[in-house]
């Protein structure tokens, strides 16, 4: 499976070791950290899952739903992802507080379109995240 990461965070390592540990499971990930990228990606790479962070830097896109200068994922998943690959399965990954009113709101409006498949922590376990993206059950190699 092709799964494509929008994700600004490429100094932590947190996302880094995530992807090498869905590639040890099998899967091509590539990462994207800004709009351009992602749509030349989409058109080369050919995803067949999304991971989105939830909270992206401004990305010359609108502010929307977060404010102070943030973009949400899922404006970026509706109003630019969506068209490019219309029904492609996508969760959400953020180290955000789900809790604050606006980031709610902006999960709940995703939370109606079919192809979305769950909210994730950033540093969630690989099989966890692969097994929501593609709704069948992955197991870790300890229990294979």
């Amino acid at each position: 499976m092709n799964i494509l990461i929008l994700d600004e965070d490429t100094g932590s390592g947190l996302i880094q070791s995530f992807c090498e540990r869905l590639e040890r499971m099998g899967e091509v990930v590539r990462q994207v950290v800004t709009w351009e990228d992602l749509k030349n990606e989409v058109e080369s790479f050919k995803p067949d899952a999304l991971l989105i962070d939830l909270m992206m830097p401004h990305l010359d896109l609108p502010e929307n739903e977060c404010g102070r200068g943030y973009t949400t994922g899922a404006y970026v998943y509706r109003h630019k992802i969506r068209p490019l690959l219309p029904g492609i399965p996508f969760c959400i990954f953020t180290a955000a507080d789900t809790k604050i009113t606006r980031i709610s709101k902006a999960i709940d409006a995703l939370k109606t379109l079919p192809e979305y498949r769950g909210t994730m922590e950033k540093g969630e376990d690989a099989e966890l995240v692969l097994g929501t993206l593609t709704g069948r059950p992955v197991f870790s190699e300890l229990e294979k």
